[in-house]
């Protein structure tokens, strides 16, 4: 792994770290967007996702509409999970570790917040049929939350002024 070369720039502070979580999960949504109207554009996209609540037959609209939901639950999540943990990850992890790093961390994430949120909603009882059922929503919960946690490292690395070779792919 490279060193990482860095102007005189200081870590971001807790606000900053707070305010590029939120940035992250914004991109995280456009995710969700692209997604579900990929789901809607490609048959063969969603034919590998055999499940019951599958978006396919949905409209245009009816997809718009029911991104303002998986807005909303993962706002709930970003609260929970998302902006404790950026803030519990050391500046040196986003600055040092490849960005693909970030990916399965982040998925891992989302797995976790869209659990947490089945439990709130559902009185405190975990359905794995309801989670079988919904496949389709634990994955978006893991691409919102995979995006997420990638902007926000690009952004503290941004910050901090890293050099051109700096880690982005290579493990």
């Amino acid at each position: 792994m490279t060193a990482i070369a860095l102007t005189k720039k200081p870590a971001p502070n807790v606000w900053e770290k707070i305010g590029y979580s939120l940035a992250g999960l914004v991109a995280g949504n456009l995710v969700n967007i692209l997604l579900l109207f990929a789901t809607r554009l490609l048959p063969a996209f969603a034919a590998a996702f055999h499940f019951n609540r599958n978006p396919v037959s949905a409209s245009y609209a009816q997809l718009a509409w029911l991104a303002i939901p998986i807005a909303i639950v993962s706002l709930a999540g970003w609260l929970v999970v998302g902006i404790p943990v950026v803030l519990l990850i050391p500046v040196r992890c986003f600055l040092s570790l490849p960005l693909a790093v970030f990916v399965p961390i982040g998925a891992c994430l989302g797995l976790l917040a869209y659990a947490l949120m089945m439990l709130m909603f559902d009185g405190g009882r975990l359905n794995l049929n309801e989670m079988r059922d919904s496949i389709y929503f634990l994955l978006l919960a893991a691409a919102i939350s995979s995006s997420a946690l990638t902007v926000v490292a690009l952004l503290i690395r941004h910050k901090r002024g890293a050099s051109a070779d700096a880690p982005l792919l290579s493990l």
